[in-house]
């Protein structure tokens, strides 16, 4: 059971990952060399080749697909690396991502650095911490990129909407529709690049900082920092108890793995039932003067039960 695993899937119970059609994979390193069906994985390291015919929808710790996709990618990993044919769209998170395939549908992509050196048939939209269009890339639509740094060496057929501290256009780039670009400085354009109209600057005070993101996706700072609060005392105290219960924890996801349908059906019986359980014990421990304390702790103990269920999910279903 290692931590990588255990953070994929928390971020996969965060998304609240189901399917109901479809090839499922559950834990462990999955790799297909083609698929008749739709592919869901959850795994720590996933790869792809030959022709899937249908969709790929997974979260992983490392992602490789290369291969011929009859439908859409979601995918979410710490590297997520796409190439082939994508007849879909295509939508990912992660640490480090670099696409080159060629894509018939929308490409969105969300993370530390991004880069896209294939062959976009519909719109792009990109946004990390250093995001490129390589000089082999080629985009047929409109291309819209946030990030603190943002590189286009490649060609564009649409219009570029460029959000970033740092644009560099570089000598092997050609752009063929319009170029706005808002940021605290304006853009450094290379000698040979192709541009058809002048960039259309805006001076935007733009730090690609937590805060700066909260306010552009209108979230409130105080909302985001409790919910990523939650979340990371989910990973930490998971890692805890992998350090402290390592034999514990091993026979709870053993015995998650040997019967997940059961388990899970048991789980959700548990989280309905749980309240009218509790409810019954409090009118009975209420009526006695000792059980008037027990009934108050069994209630204050209510949410970190929760809590730790969730964990014991989370771990449960990374290994």
């Amino acid at each position: 059971m290692s931590i990588k695993n255990m953070i994929v899937a928390a971020g996969l119970a965060a998304l609240g990952f189901a399917g109901v059609s479809g090839a499922q994979v559950l834990g462990g390193d999955y790799h297909t060399q083609g698929s008749s069906q739709s592919i869901e994985v959850i795994a720590g390291e996933f790869r792809a080749t030959g022709l899937i015919e249908g969709d790929i929808e997974g979260i992983a710790g490392d992602i490789d697909i290369d291969a011929t996709v009859e439908g859409d990618i979601e995918v979410v990993g710490g590297d997520v690396n796409i190439a082939g044919d994508v007849e879909g769209y295509i939508e990912t998170a992660g640490g480090d991502i670099d696409i080159e395939a060629r894509v018939g549908g929308q490409i969105s992509a969300f993370g530390g650095d991004v880069r896209f050196s294939g062959h976009g048939l519909s719109g792009l939209e990109m946004a990390g911490g250093h995001v490129e269009l390589t000089a082999s890339s080629i985009v047929e639509e409109d291309v819209n990129l946030a990030g603190d740094e943002v590189v286009i060496a490649g060609t564009v057929r649409g219009d570029v909407e460029v959000l970033a501290a740092h644009l560099r256009i570089e000598s092997s780039a050609v752009i063929e529709g319009t170029i706005s670009l808002e940021g605290p400085r304006e853009a450094i354009i290379e000698p040979g690049a192709t541009l058809t109209s002048p960039v259309d600057y805006t001076y935007e005070d733009f730090d690609f900082s937590f805060k700066h993101l909260m306010h552009e996706m209108d979230i409130d700072p105080v909302l985001g920092v409790i919910g990523m609060a939650i979340f990371a005392g989910s990973v930490l105290f998971g890692m805890l108890l992998i350090a402290i219960l390592p034999n514990w924890i091993t026979s709870v996801s053993q015995s998650f793995r040997r019967r997940p349908a059961v388990s899970g059906l048991v789980g959700l019986i548990m989280l309905a039932m749980l309240p009218v359980i509790m409810g019954v014990l409090s009118g009975i421990l209420a009526a006695t003067i000792v059980g008037i304390p027990l009934v108050a702790l069994m209630w204050i103990l209510y949410l970190p039960m929760h809590y730790v269920a969730f964990t014991l999910g989370v771990i449960a279903f990374g290994d």
